[in-house]
């Protein structure tokens, strides 16, 4: 068992007996096994135990053993208490979840604040079995159906190589002392219920059934790197990325059947669902523009075969930033505005939309930033009559996105500037206008 454990921590390059490696240890079979090999192989462990004290006096025994082990084994020790309940309820987690998401978050500061680059976790062989039942009836993708990953960030699992029965047979031959968690045999949870019932039912049906599943997971992963590194081509190779937004030309999938699945796989790092992007498929092929498609982290809108993708608008409608004096600068956003008063005036003016020149005596300072509103109106250069900003918008075919960041420059009341697009018609430069403010973006 030492020679497999060393062999495959160096065939995978997990760490170094060089280096320092949180491992987190919960007192249970498989943590108090991998504690041992990284002891007995020479490696350099530093415990880390969480109490969620949610089994009472039996989740203090736990602290309590792996304290005592700390000890006699002298290997440093990092432990902490969480009110799990409480913080489940404030976040409406279940209990899982939240003791989940505490317990990394908890490893990951450990790192950050410590210097260890990496965290072992006593994750098995049966785990990843377990793993893959749960997603297989929760539903997910190809990668779900990989099991457990030997590697995630810092996080690494030594001992996915090793069976239940092989890590239980070395606890024996060391003469290991472990706690046992009395909620491992209630089949009230899903991973209990498969671990008790499910799997038993297939090694009963197929003596191979654990090689099998390990040949099976290996090659599904295998079929999930070859469409993420196609994906990944994909996006390198097409995708259009500037101010905020990422644009999709969702033509590429074309020649690929099924081709949602493959813009699945290229919008799935933002969190979009399978059925969301079936949607986005079928929107697509029947021609619709200007739909609009949501992730936790990204909206998508549908925009003349192209798929646009930016961040979750943070629109304030009511932010306004103020250039006090012709001479002065200020930032709104993410877009610098300075202006100056130049001595002379230009004999041409060019066409580069970062620039706008105004006749000075008609401005009135300070000058308002903001995005535009919903029944702006300004007088667009060489037009008599005004005209809505939102119809110019779309006139100008300017995808939603980029719409909804459009910024507008004001003079008392009145828009002088629809930024970077055009300037009103009544503050332009006229053989009448002795000086001149330009301003720059």
């Amino acid at each position: 068992m030492e020679k497999r454990f060393c062999d495959y921590i160096a065939r995978h390059g997990l760490f170094s007996r060089e280096e320092p490696v949180l491992a987190g240890i919960s007192g249970g079979i498989d943590s108090v096994v991998l504690l041992h090999l990284l002891k007995r192989c020479g490696f350099r462990p530093v415990i880390a135990h969480c109490n969620f004290r949610l089994r009472g006096t039996e989740s203090d025994g736990d602290e309590a053993f792996v304290t005592r082990t700390a000890e006699s084994w002298n290997i440093p020790l990092h432990t902490i208490r969480f009110d799990t309940l409480r913080y489940a309820k404030e976040r409406n987690l279940s209990i899982q979840v939240a003791a989940r998401k505490l317990r990394y978050d908890w490893f990951e500061e450990l790192s950050e604040t410590c210097g260890y680059s990496k965290i072992a976790i006593a994750h098995n062989n049966d785990d990843t079995t377990e793993t893959f039942f749960i997603n297989l009836l929760r539903g997910t993708g190809l990668r779900g159906l990989t099991g457990i990953p030997l590697r995630n960030g810092r996080i690494v699992r030594p001992l996915l190589f090793a069976s239940r029965k092989e890590i239980e047979a070395y606890a024996r031959e060391n003469g290991l002392h472990h706690r046992e968690d009395s909620t491992n045999a209630q089949t009230k949870y899903l991973r209990n219920k498969i671990r008790h019932n499910i799997v038993p039912l297939f090694r009963e049906i197929s003596p191979r059934f654990d090689t099998t599943m390990q040949e099976n997971m290996l090659r599904l992963g295998q079929a999930a790197e070859l469409i993420r590194s196609l994906a990944e081509r994909l996006w390198r190779d097409h995708v259009e990325e500037g101010e905020g937004t990422e644009a999709i030309p969702l033509d590429i999938t074309a020649g690929y059947s099924p081709s949602e699945y493959l813009l699945y796989e290229m919008l799935r790092k933002y969190g979009f669902d399978y059925s969301t992007v079936e949607e986005i498929t079928a929107a697509h092929a029947a021609g619709h523009t200007g739909r609009q498609f949501f992730s936790p982290s990204r909206r998508a809108v549908l925009d003349r075969g192209k798929l646009l993708l930016t961040p979750l608008p943070v629109r304030s409608e009511t932010a306004v930033a103020e250039i006090p004096a012709p001479e002065s600068s200020v930032i709104f956003g993410e877009t610098s505005y300075s202006c100056s008063l130049p001595d002379r005036l230009p004999k041409s003016f060019g066409p580069d939309p970062r620039t706008a020149w105004f006749d000075a005596d008609k401005l009135t300072f300070p000058l308002q930033i903001r995005l535009w509103r919903p029944g702006d109106r300004f007088y667009p250069l060489g037009m008599k009559r005004a005209k809505k900003v939102s119809d110019y918008l779309t006139d100008c075919k300017m995808p939603l996105p980029q719409k909804e960041r459009q910024q507008v420059v004001l003079s008392g009341e009145e828009i002088v500037w629809l930024t970077g697009l055009r300037i009103d018609e009544r503050y332009k430069i006229t053989d009448k206008t002795e000086k001149a403010v330009k301003m720059t973006v």
